[in-house]
């Protein structure tokens, strides 16, 4: 359940042992921090220093305040994977959406039912209706923002197959920097810039655009070599590099270390993924391989 933020501090205050005058000392007075305690209503530069003196990450906090809306949020991106699967989910999500548009007018849930009409096309190898209209208006929705936020980053990474080349790097350097500004920690921000650097990736590879898969490589070894905990990021990072050189030129020994690398998959039970990217690396060297 939510509390409101002078609650918490108090709850966070409490757990520290801290008493209100020694909190208090050298930020304000320990009258007006009760004061604040009770009504929620804290300025902005004094929390700062509270949560600085208590040790307390700023997004910890925010998150801990509104967490029924953060509940909210991970319940509707559930929601959101399973209509990118499911054609019943699909469309009543959809209709929840445009029903919400219709009622409040907010281009969000407008653009969100594009966004799983899109996606579970392309995930469930359907044609697209109205392809252009939808990218248009995707497009001009998250373009018209100067700041990307997180909900902002995981629609374009959910969408970037609606792009064409030329779109999609123009805006690679933003998307960059709009990762490595998400206030959240490493691990958090790493997810994210895997996921666009791999999608990216494979988006240039099905488009057979080398210039762009190399690009993307770049990025995508940054993003590995800032964590190499993750042993699935690191072999795909290097499978995508031997498939890259493999276009290039088919050489059989790397072809071959490149099966190796995979191996790795099988071992640790990620049969799925095996079979998958198999599947992928064979289509893009069909044109490649004597």
């Amino acid at each position: 359940m939510s509390m409101n933020q002078g609650q918490l501090l108090k709850k966070i205050r409490v757990s520290r042992r801290l008493s209100q005058q020694q909190l208090a000392q050298n930020i304000t007075s320990q009258a007006a921090l009760s004061r604040m305690e009770k009504s929620g209503n804290i300025d902005a530069n004094v929390l700062l220093r509270f949560l600085d003196k208590l040790d307390i990450h700023p997004t910890e906090f925010f998150m801990l305040a509104n967490s029924d809306g953060l509940i909210d949020s991970q319940d509707y991106q559930k929601k959101l994977y399973a209509a990118y699967y499911n054609e019943q989910n699909s469309q009543t999500l959809i209709n929840q959406e445009l029903l919400l548009y219709d009622k409040t007018k907010i281009k969000k849930h407008q653009i969100n039912a594009l966004r799983v009409q899109a996606v579970y096309a392309k995930i469930n190898n359907l044609p697209l209706e109205n392809r252009e209209e939808i990218t248009y208006e995707i497009q001009n929705y998250l373009f018209g923002f100067e700041t990307w936020f997180l909900n902002d980053i995981l629609m374009y990474l959910d969408v970037l197959f609606l792009f064409d080349d030329t779109f999609i790097r123009s805006y690679h350097n933003r998307m960059i920097r709009s990762l490595d500004k998400l206030p959240f920690s490493a691990v958090q921000k790493h997810y994210l810039q895997i996921a666009y650097a791999h999608n990216a990736t494979v988006l240039a590879f099905d488009r057979n655009n080398m210039q762009d898969v190399q690009l993307y490589l770049q990025a995508f070894e940054k993003f590995v070599s800032l964590d190499t905990r993750t042993l699935t990021d690191t072999i795909y990072y290097l499978t995508y590099s031997k498939l890259f050189s493999l276009k290039q030129g088919f050489d059989q020994q790397i072809y071959d270390d490149m099966l190796d690398d995979l191996a790795v998959f099988k071992r640790f039970g990620y049969t799925k993924e095996y079979h998958d990217i198999l599947y992928f690396i064979e289509s893009i060297l069909k044109p490649n391989k004597p």
